[in-house]
């Protein structure tokens, strides 16, 4: 898994987050930001999709097939359950770790570019040096979020200018303080 999936760093992950945050305003000043929520996004997971991620990861047949099992799994609902083609459990045991697997592409793909990027769940945060590297990112992102059936929470994610400050994970970072 990739290391800025910080939700799969146990109990210290969103103190590692906080800090993978602070370091960079601190000293790159970075002067825009995509901060995301994705919309529904343990219910949007699909199904196929996870199975071939799966597949494609983990080469022991036992292991595969394990899994497969836990994502078809049927949810309960308050009518009873059911089998749906998307979603998963969003408590169950194996959620963060097949949550973390569905957007690996996306955490990947920010590996080489000079941004700082973080993943929180379906919260993130991508913080960029200037407007083309902002735009580049966001086309990226959205590319790789569509091809997933996913979109973004229009309530909660914000893409443009730092200044003003932003919340991520509880926390308000740069409230209330002049920012380039």
């Amino acid at each position: 898994m990739n290391p800025n999936c910080y939700h799969l760093h146990g109990p210290t992950g969103v103190q590692l987050a906080t800090q993978r945050i602070r370091e960079p305003l601190a000293t790159e000043k970075p002067k825009y930001i995509i901060r995301a929520d994705i919309k529904s996004y343990y219910k949007s997971i699909q199904h196929h999709v996870l199975i071939d991620y799966i597949k494609r990861y983990y080469t022991d047949t036992k292991v595969q097939a394990m899994l497969e099992q836990i994502v078809r799994n049927p949810i309960e609902t308050p009518r009873g359950y059911k089998k749906p083609d998307n979603g998963i459990a969003l408590r169950g045991p194996l959620s963060q770790f097949l949550s973390a697997l569905y957007l690996k592409p996306l955490d990947d793909a920010f590996d080489t570019m000079d941004v700082t990027y973080l993943r929180y769940q379906d919260d993130l945060i991508i913080l960029c040096h200037s407007k083309r590297q902002l735009e580049r990112c966001k086309r990226r992102m959205m590319t790789i979020l569509k091809e997933r059936h996913l979109q973004l929470s229009r309530k909660k994610t914000r893409i443009g200018n730092i200044a003003g400050g932003f919340h991520f994970l509880g926390i308000n970072y740069l409230e209330n303080t002049s920012f380039r």
